[in-house]
């Protein structure tokens, strides 16, 4: 019986009276990637150099950039001479040059797949509480990783001690998200047995906070995949003996109504939270003014803020890239009079 390396010496031994160097018929329906390079393509396919099966393959290794230099490839050298006969009796131009658009594209995408070789963590994360024992905590997806969407995430809620080391801890959870935001609520309908009720208390009493760590994980199998990167959102306990009244706003909201402002239902503007009647009715207390991320526009400038209490401005996770308000040609974002502190935080204007 004739060997595969048999079967290919036979075949280079044969004159071809031709080569049409034109793309053969033959081709893939998806584009192929640049990952497949590091995978050993089934060259038992080309025992037969001109069949259906071996264009395939290597219409599939061609278009994918496999044979441009530069390019990572998996150890196909026992078999380049057999590959190349196969090329060049089925008409098939190879991509190798560098100016080729298609070595262009294929080592445009290898650098980013260096670059995802490291599991990334979401670029942040926010929570809020939504009953006496129940919290809301949502991030943004992470990065790919090896040219695969991260799907799964693990929340795990701890309250720092002194010397900022974890001294509480729920379990994990583990869930699965979109590609684009993903929440977990903690405690409530989706985990009665993780009531977090306690945790607030026993932060309550250090003087602490509940921080939530927000890790990416790629399963494979059986074998996961942490990432060492931790995106991190906090919760500060409230003092019962302090009245502070919160309220949100989202850029994607079309709420403008005087009822909004609830996390379920945000104000569409930050003029519409002043106006709202939640925030006029809480004339003389705190105001917390939570923004989601997102960029608000002209609508959120030209505020006036006269003695209405205190008002804290922030966005929820704290990163101000995550939370932008442009006022394009509004002259100001906000006039503010009386003696009552306004403070600003975690957010780009």
């Amino acid at each position: 019986m004739l060997s595969l390396r048999m079967l290919f010496s036979i075949f280079f031994a044969v004159t071809f009276w031709g080569a049409l160097c034109v793309r053969a018929e033959e081709t893939t329906n998806s584009g192929p990637s640049v990952s497949t390079c590091v995978t050993m393509p089934d060259v038992s396919a080309c025992a037969s150099p001109t069949s259906t099966s071996c264009k395939v393959l290597l219409n599939t290794w061609n278009d994918a950039g496999c044979f441009c230099n530069g390019v990572n490839t998996v150890d196909v050298s026992a078999y380049a001479s057999a590959l190349e006969g196969a090329m060049l009796a089925n008409g098939i131009e190879k991509h190798d040059s560098a100016s080729d658009s298609v070595c262009v594209q294929a080592l445009a995408k290898q650098t980013l797949l260096d670059s995802q070789d490291i599991l990334k963590a979401p670029a942040y994360a926010y929570a809020v509480k939504t009953s006496p024992t129940s919290y809301s905590v949502h991030w943004v997806a992470s990065d790919d990783y090896k040219d695969e969407n991260v799907s799964v995430y693990s929340v795990t809620p701890f309250i720092p001690g002194a010397d900022k080391m974890p001294i509480g801890y729920s379990w994990p959870y583990y869930g699965t998200s979109s590609t684009s935001n993903n929440t977990v609520v903690m405690g409530g309908a989706l985990s009665t047995v993780m009531d977090l009720s306690l945790m607030e208390q026993t932060a309550s009493a250090l003087g602490s906070i509940i921080v939530f760590l927000v890790h990416a994980i790629v399963m494979d199998g059986t074998t996961k995949t942490v990432s060492s990167n931790f995106a991190s959102a906090k919760y500060v306990p409230v003092s019962s003996s302090i009245t502070v009244v919160e309220m949100f706003a989202s850029a994607s909201s079309s709420d403008f109504s005087t009822s909004c402002g609830t996390f379920t239902s945000p104000c569409g503007s930050l003029t519409s939270i002043l106006a709202s009647t939640t925030f006029m009715n809480a004339y003389s207390s705190s105001k917390k003014v939570s923004l989601l991320p997102g960029t608000f526009g002209s609508s959120s400038c030209g505020l006036s803020i006269t003695s209405l209490g205190s008002i804290e401005i922030s966005s929820l996770t704290g990163v101000p890239d995550s939370t932008l308000i442009d006022c394009g040609y509004e002259s100001n974002f906000a006039t503010i009079s009386g003696d009552d502190a306004v403070i600003v935080s975690g957010v780009t204007i």
